[in-house]
C-alpha cells in the first residue's frame, strides 16, 4: 500500500536552486545538462506525476521568479530568492501550494518544522553533511534532528556514508537514515591508469564554486608558492566566478604561476576535459558541508590523481598516499609540498592513478536518487522493503 498517494495529494519538491524550467527547455532542445545528474534527478521528480494527483517542483533560488506547468504535467515554481534567503519566504511559498507531501533536498530546518506541525509527509534527500563547529552550529542541529525525529519524516537520505554520520551524531534515529547517490551510468571507469611523462612538470584542475570555503582561495596561494619553484606546473581554475571575486584575489597574488580560468565545462564532456589533466584538487574547507563531491567520482572515474583537504567527508574514501594526497585543510603550504611530491615522484603518481577505479567502486552505494523519490512515501511494497533493507540502523555500516 501507498501513504495517501491519489487524485487528491499533492507532492511539492523543495530544492535550494537551479532553475528546473530552463533545464526543462534545454533538455527539450537537445542541449547538454550543466552538471550531473539534472536530467536524471528531474526525471526521478516528473515520474512522480502518475502517482500524485499533482507534482510541484519549488526551486528558492533562481534568476527570478516563474510558475509553470511543463509538459510531463509537473509544475515548476522558481521564487526568484537570492542565496541569503529568509526560509519564512519558503513556507509562505508552501502554504500557498498546500502540499500533501513533501520531499526536501535542502536542509531548511524551519520549512521542514513547519511541515511536520501542519502534519505534512515529508522525505528527505539532502546532499550537504552537517558540520559541528560551533555552538551555533551544534544547537541548529539539535534542533533539526528533532524535527527529522518526528514520524511525520518517513526517511532521511543523506549523500554517502560519511554525510549519515553527522546527522546520527545531530540525533537523528539511524532506522529512518538511508545513504544514497546519484545514478553513475556515465562514469565509465574505463580508461587505462595515468602516468608522468616527466617530472617537476603538470597540470592541475579544479572545478566547483569559486567561493572561500570551498577552498579554491587557498588554492591559488598555495601555487603563488608553488610557482616559485616549479614555473611548468599550471592551474586551471574552472567554474563561474561571480563578479570577477577569484579573478581579483589572483591578481593581488605574485605573478608566478599560470592560471587560466574557465567559467564552464558541459558535464558530458567533465571526464574527457578531466584526462588531460595530471591533477584534480578538491580544497574544501571544514566549514563546507560537503556531501561526497561529485567532482571526486568524475576524477576517479577519469583516472586522474586527487590531492584533497582532510575536510572529514573526504577522509572518510581517501587515504595519504594511498588512494589521494591529503593536507590539512586552508594551509596552501601544505597543499603546495602535497603537488610537488605528487608531480615529483612517478612511482607515486602511478600508485595514486591505477588506485581510483578500486576507490570509485568503494563509494558507490546501493540506494540512488530516484528510489527514495519513488519509494519514500510507500508502504508494505518492495520498494519500501528496499529502503528499510539500506537503511543505516539496519546495515549497521559504519564504513563503505
Amino acid at each position: 500500500m501507498t501513504v495517501g498517494q491519489g487524485a487528491d495529494t499533492h507532492l511539492v519538491v523543495v530544492q535550494f536552486a537551479g532553475d528546473i524550467h530552463e533545464a526543462i527547455a534545454r533538455r527539450t532542445a537537445g542541449q547538454p545538462e550543466t552538471y550531473f545528474a539534472q536530467f536524471y534527478s528531474i526525471a526521478a521528480i516528473e515520474d512522480q506525476v502518475s502517482v500524485f494527483g499533482r507534482v510541484t517542483s519549488l526551486t528558492v533560488v533562481t534568476d527570478g521568479p516563474h510558475d509553470v506547468v511543463e509538459s510531463s504535467g509537473m509544475r515548476s515554481v522558481g521564487l526568484g530568492l537570492t542565496s541569503g534567503f529568509s526560509e519564512v519566504e519558503v513556507i509562505k511559498a508552501l502554504v500557498r501550494l498546500n502540499p500533501t507531501h513533501i520531499i526536501f533536498r535542502a536542509v531548511m530546518r524551519k520549512a521542514i518544522s513547519w511541515a511536520v506541525r501542519e502534519q505534512k509527509q515529508v522525505v528527505c534527500v539532502f546532499a550537504e553533511s552537517l558540520t559541528n563547529l560551533g555552538f551555533r552550529n551544534r544547537l541548529r542541529n539539535r534542533r533539526l534532528a528533532w524535527a527529522l525525529r518526528s514520524h511525520r519524516v518517513r526517511w532521511v537520505g543523506c549523500y554517502g556514508i560519511g554525510s549519515a554520520e553527522t546527522y546520527i551524531a545531530a540525533g537523528v534515529d539511524p532506522a529512518k537514515i538511508v545513504p544514497w547517490d546519484f545514478f553513475h551510468a556515465g562514469l565509465s571507469n574505463d580508461l587505462k591508469p595515468k602516468t608522468l611523462a616527466e617530472t617537476g612538470t603538470g597540470k592541475v584542475l579544479y572545478v566547483g564554486a569559486m567561493t572561500p570555503a570551498k577552498g579554491v582561495d587557498d588554492l591559488v596561494a598555495a601555487f603563488a608558492i608553488l610557482g616559485k619553484s616549479h614555473p611548468r606546473i599550471s592551474l586551471t581554475l574552472v567554474g563561474n566566478d561571480k563578479d570577477d571575486r577569484l579573478k581579483k584575489v589572483i591578481a593581488a597574488l605574485p605573478q608566478t604561476f599560470d592560471c587560466t580560468q574557465v567559467p564552464f565545462v558541459p558535464n558530458h564532456l567533465l571526464e574527457e576535459f578531466m584526462s588531460e589533466f595530471s591533477v584534480v584538487v578538491v580544497p574544501s574547507r571544514h566549514s563546507y558541508p560537503e556531501g561526497l563531491p561529485l567532482v571526486l567520482t568524475h576524477a576517479m572515474a577519469a583516472r586522474v590523481p586527487v590531492v584533497a583537504s582532510d575536510h572529514p567527508m573526504l577522509v572518510r574514501v581517501l587515504t595519504h598516499r594511498q588512494n589521494a594526497m591529503i593536507f590539512p585543510e586552508a594551509q596552501p603550504q601544505a597543499l603546495a609540498d602535497c603537488l610537488a611530491e605528487l608531480l615529483g615522484n612517478a612511482d607515486l603518481y602511478r600508485t595514486l592513478s591505477a588506485s581510483s577505479g578500486t576507490s570509485l567502486k568503494k563509494i558507490v552505494l546501493p540506494v540512488k536518487f530516484h528510489e527514495l523519490c519513488a519509494y519514500g512515501f510507500q508502504d508494505g511494497t518492495r520498494g519500501a522493503a528496499w529502503l528499510r533493507a539500506n537503511a543505516f540502523g539496519t546495515t549497521g555500516r559504519r564504513s563503505h
